[in-house]
């Protein structure tokens, strides 16, 4: 049962980002974008969620799937960082960078072991990427 323990890893991990970000109106630029990042932080939450459901529940053709799905929600965040000044980008781009090579190494693996090992290791960067990220942000 460890992928039932990666699975938990991940959306413990993932649900911190969540829980920190909320809106408020009359926001600054800089607000409205932090506020963007931590918007596709969550939507990113909710897809790699259902990812990670897939491969528990054994259903590879829809993690296949899936996994276009999560790489599509990264695109939006690392767009959505791009528009933070310039040193909160910078440090949450160094994090989603992490996070992406790892993701990335899922569409390259051939068997249920690495795939395990693989999401555990983004397990473990996305908890780090939270906490970076949402102290840098500002995620409330």
């Amino acid at each position: 049962m460890r992928r039932a323990g990666v699975a938990l890893v991940l959306v413990v991990a993932l649900s911190g980002i969540a829980a920190g970000c909320g809106g408020d109106d009359g926001q600054t630029a800089e607000e409205q974008a932090q506020q963007a990042a931590c918007n596709d932080f969550d939507a990113l939450q909710t897809e790699v969620e259902t990812l990670i459901d897939d491969v528990t529940n054994a259903n590879f053709g829809d993690a296949e799937d899936q996994l276009a799905t999560v790489e599509s929600a990264f695109g939006a965040l690392v767009e959505s960082a791009k528009k933070l000044g310039r040193e909160k980008q910078q440090i949450v781009q160094r994090e989603l960078d992490k996070v992406q090579r790892t993701l990335s190494d899922l569409t390259s693996l051939g068997n249920l072991a690495d795939i395990g090992d693989t999401l555990e290791k983004a397990g473990a960067q996305l908890e780090s990427a939270v906490s970076t990220v949402t102290d840098t942000l500002s995620c409330k």
